[in-house]
């Protein structure tokens, strides 16, 4: 995984299980500064490289890792935004006539 993909994956992963504000503390590369990080931040972002080396192992929690199969393993959607309702009708709509 690159890291933008790890900062992504933590700030949906945070997001999805604890809230948008523990999220949006925090920063790129959080996990690499746990000292400037709040505990309930560092406690999150424990919790995850819990279920990421559950899975791939500890040495492979990130590196080794692929970011698709990573979200799938932590409940995660892939990550894309999701196009609208309004807008695939629209769309469906002039595709057929």
């Amino acid at each position: 995984m690159s890291g933008q993909e790890i900062d992504r994956l933590c700030r949906d992963y945070l997001r999805a299980r604890y809230s948008d504000e523990l999220s949006e503390l925090y920063e790129n590369m959080s996990l690499l500064t746990p000292d400037l990080n709040t505990e309930d931040l560092n406690g999150a972002l424990g919790d995850l490289l819990t279920r990421l080396a559950g899975h791939f192992g500890p040495d492979e929690c990130f590196l080794g890792a692929d970011y698709d199969v990573a979200r799938s393993v932590l409940g995660l959607s892939d990550g894309r935004t999701p196009l609208p309702a309004v807008f695939r009708r629209i769309f469906s709509q002039g595709s057929h006539g």
